[in-house]
């Protein structure tokens, strides 16, 4: 139920599953996961407390919970979580890379670099982890072609995000890009375009074209789910930039 989006009835579930076994600690995991999908947050860290009370060593419930808090904008939890989930499984990508991101965001770009480092060596066929990775060697100030492609050579350029990785090898260009992010699909349709137009304004602000980087990060922060990575990146560069 919960892979077919169909969330109620997989709180149901999950409520029947805990009815059966109140030490379920899985159930609470995961019936969190879902009150998260259906945006009740509060409900959702209320699951993912239980879980880690159950199992105070369940490194997915902190990183689920480090979600929610950062959907929250409560960084410094999201960011305590996260920390806990590595600390508890050092190889654990997904935790890396939600803290590098969030890092990233949070203009910490040298910490954000060193996790989106180690969450590429850990999972290499994850092509936004290559992109978010270069963004912040970029914006550290140890921009590499060299390391991106090396990064980038399990990912294939022909499937979305590839076609922005290649924009910033310099093999396509922008507009190839926004052409190679369009979609039958009405909902992936937006989502790509509105990936687009942050990863080109990341482009332009690089580039120093400081102006065209701010209206493409006011065009993603209008379009963008406000769960996306990209929204919270593209308010984040506005606020930088003074042009909020």
């Amino acid at each position: 139920h919960n892979d077919l989006e169909q969330f109620e009835k997989a709180v149901a579930d999950y409520d029947k599953a805990i009815e059966l076994d109140p030490k379920y600690a899985a159930a609470y995991n995961n019936r969190g996961n879902a009150h998260d999908d259906l945006e009740q947050f509060e409900k959702a860290v209320a699951d993912y407390d239980k879980a880690i009370e159950l199992d105070p060593k369940y490194a997915a419930a902190y990183n689920n919970r480090g979600n929610v808090h950062y959907d929250l904008e409560q960084f410094e939890k999201a960011v305590a979580d996260y920390d806990k989930a590595i600390e508890l499984d050092p190889k654990d990508a997904i935790a890396y890379k939600n803290r590098g991101r969030l890092r990233f965001i949070l203009g910490q770009f040298v910490k954000a670099e060193q996790d989106l480092t180690k969450s590429t060596k850990l999972r290499t066929t994850d092509g936004y982890t290559v992109i978010w990775n270069h963004l912040s060697r970029a914006r550290a100030g140890n921009l590499k072609i060299d390391m991106l492609r090396g990064d980038a050579k399990m990912i294939s350029f022909d499937v979305w995000p590839g076609p922005v990785i290649s924009m910033f090898l310099g093999t396509r260009t922008p507009e190839e890009v926004q052409a190679a992010a369009q979609n039958d699909d009405p909902s992936v349709n937006r989502d790509q375009l509105c990936e687009a137009q942050f990863y080109i304004g990341q482009l332009r602000l690089v580039e120093g074209r400081g102006d065209e980087a701010a209206l493409l990060f006011r065009n993603a922060s209008d379009t963008c789910p406000k769960s996306f990575v990209e929204y919270a990146g593209s308010k984040a560069e506005l606020r930088r930039m003074g042009a909020e």
